[in-house]
């Protein structure tokens, strides 16, 4: 065998074992890091309130809040629960959203209009399953009784 032919045999391969451990990585990235990390978090959860504070049927609970900051602790609270490294110290989801009389269409429609921005600001099909199953459980500490 030429020492030629082993050099087009082995390179294919090793390139291929070069890329193994890249594709690895893929799976060890964040829930965060693969929505695109603080500035896409920020700009789907901004464009989503700016939807839900403008809509007449939807805005009651929107009246007189910055939606610049609530956009702020929305986003450190995605980011501290996907993986992001961010902590998040703030009431719990509960205690923030008692007595504001949500209802379970209001919830419905504010996910219907995250689900819309998230696929405007092209999340994978994963990514945004992902996230929406860890925020449906929310759904009970959010809705009014």
């Amino acid at each position: 065998m030429s020492s030629l032919f082993l050099v087009r045999l082995l390179l294919p391969l090793a390139a291929l074992l070069l890329l193994l451990p890249a594709a690895g990585r893929a799976e060890d990235t964040s829930l965060y890091q693969r929505l695109g990390g603080e500035p896409a978090v920020r700009a789907v959860m901004g464009k989503t309130l700016a939807t839900v504070a403008a809509n007449p049927e939807l805005n009651h609970t929107f009246k007189n809040v910055n939606l610049s900051r609530l956009a702020d602790r929305i986003t450190l609270f995605v980011c501290a629960h996907t993986g992001g490294g961010c902590v998040y110290q703030d009431d719990s989801i509960r205690e923030i959203h008692a007595g504001l009389g949500i209802t379970g269409h209001e919830f419905d429609a504010f996910v219907a209009i995250l689900k819309s921005n998230l696929d405007a600001a092209g999340v994978g099909t994963r990514e945004k399953g992902e996230l929406l199953r860890l925020l449906a459980p929310m759904k009970q500490d959010i809705v009014a009784p």
